[in-house]
């Protein structure tokens, strides 16, 4: 999946990027309405460290993620995120 992923990105060039640090209350609401618009291979979250059960919510959603054991802060985060882009 994650070859295809950026086979897709690279010609798109579009990633949506969602840092979380105990996000655990808003992410189903928020996951369903970022596939309203987003394909689910265009859209990653970067769990920073969470301790409530925000990557437990990842894992259920199906979504792809990058998770940090602990919080390394929101700049930490989307550098991931780019990189994983790139």
């Amino acid at each position: 999946m994650y070859k295809k992923a950026m086979s897709h990105l690279a010609s798109y060039g579009a990633l949506v990027l969602v840092p979380a640090y105990n996000a655990e209350r808003h992410l189903d609401e928020l996951i369903e309405r970022l596939r309203e618009h987003v394909c689910p291979e265009f859209l990653l979250f970067v769990n920073d460290g969470s301790t409530d059960g925000t990557l437990g919510k990842l894992k259920e959603n199906g979504v792809n993620y990058i998770s940090f054991p602990e919080n390394r802060g929101k700049g930490a985060a989307l550098k991931a995120g780019f990189d994983y882009a790139i």
